[in-house]
């Protein structure tokens, strides 16, 4: 938690997943900070005074979303991709051509990288 109003987290990016089709970057990014805030609210004894958060803005592109290899490293992205997929079958998923482009930019590479990894 910063240390003082005002100071902004540390965070180079913050990935999140949308779990219905009414989820926005701007309506997560709003309920994150909430949370941030009743976190704060609830912790009052470690804060001299309120911590409010508030969404900055969504800058995700308007076009064409670019891979999360753009902002992630590789193995944090097939961390990712495991976590969110590694209980469907490998071959299932390397067939996917779309969904490999737009964790890992290629889907040559993202089969490399998911090679020896264990799925379900």
């Amino acid at each position: 938690m910063p240390g003082k109003p005002g100071v902004n987290w540390g965070w180079d990016i913050m990935i999140n997943v949308a779990l219905s089709d009414e989820d926005t970057p701007t309506s997560i990014g709003k309920k994150i900070a909430q949370q941030f805030e009743k976190f704060t609210e609830e912790q009052k004894e470690a804060f001299s005074s309120k911590q409010p958060y508030k969404f900055g803005a969504d800058v995700t592109p308007k076009d064409e979303l670019p891979p999360l290899s753009h902002l992630m490293r590789n193995e944090d992205i097939v961390t990712l991709f495991l976590y969110l997929f590694g209980d469907k079958g490998k071959d299932e998923l390397f067939k996917n051509e779309p969904l490999l482009v737009s964790f890992f930019g290629d889907a040559d590479v993202a089969r490399e990288l998911l090679n020896y990894q264990v799925f379900a």
